[in-house]
């Protein structure tokens, strides 16, 4: 193998997480997600804000977005708009920026089959980085909700939610899992896959377990030394089962989606 492995590698791209990241290699994407649910409890939920089990789409629709302040709107104060980015019905990646009018629900024109982020776009203040400098965004998909722009009284400016469905034309190859958990508090937390997500009538695939970790406390971290892949149009999430005395718990994961052809 050649030193530089081909021409455009030159220099900095020999390290090939910053050529993949600086998209010098064609065909390859990196993916970063990372969830928090900071009222993981003796039940099992999703890595999410909005707690419980995510409603997973079967149909496509547009994402209706909703702030609690009357200053997030197109010439507030506040937060302006919002990006929101997902697949469409065919699996392909899209995003769209949705124009807010405070406590009055807007919805968008792209529909979406399955949503994976969305966070804030233009504002009205330049010093509007402070955790309370918009109100509580919630955008809803096909009747539920799907993603947030806080969690409890905190606005973040960008969801957080440890779940992902791989674009048609790509596999995902899963690089590593970064949990967090109250120090002293545990909790069994479990990643999750569902294949042929695009399926629309019986039978459907079944989700089917991808890894659990039991008695989790602190900080865990997981680097694989061979990737794990993922097929075209598979839901990946995880979730996680707590205690009486709720829990605190993240989760991050990296993958690299590689071009079929």
């Amino acid at each position: 193998m050649q030193d530089s492995i081909g021409t455009e590698f030159v220099g900095i791209y020999r390290d090939m997480g910053l050529a993949i990241t600086s998209e010098a290699i064609g065909g390859h994407k990196y993916v970063h997600k990372f969830g928090r649910n900071d009222i993981l409890a003796a039940a099992w939920a999703d890595i999410w804000p909005t707690g419980g089990v995510f409603v997973w789409p079967q149909t496509s629709g547009v994402v209706s977005v909703v702030s609690s302040s009357a200053n997030d709107t197109a010439t507030g104060s506040g937060l302006r708009s919002v990006i929101v980015s997902g697949l469409l019905d065919g699996f392909t990646e899209a995003s769209e920026t949705i124009t807010l009018d405070g406590a009055n629900t807007v919805s968008g024109t792209t529909a979406f089959r399955r949503v994976h982020r969305m966070y804030a776009g233009d504002c009205g203040t330049y010093a509007g980085t402070t955790v309370t400098g918009h109100g509580s965004i919630t955008a809803t998909h096909v009747g539920n909700s799907c993603i947030s722009l806080h969690s409890n009284t905190v606005t973040y400016g960008q969801s957080q939610v440890a779940r992902y469905t791989v674009p048609a034309g790509y596999t995902a190859y899963w690089l590593s899992v970064d949990i967090t958990i109250d120090s002293t508090k545990s909790a069994q937390i479990a990643f999750w896959q569902r294949r042929n997500a695009g399926d629309t009538s019986a039978p459907f695939t079944s989700k089917r377990l991808v890894r659990s970790w039991d008695g989790l406390s602190g900080v865990f971290n997981l680097t694989h030394k061979i990737p794990q892949p993922f097929p075209e149009k598979t839901d990946l999430w995880f979730s996680g089962l707590g205690s009486a005395a709720a829990s605190k718990a993240t989760v991050e994961f990296d993958l690299i989606l590689v071009e079929n052809t």
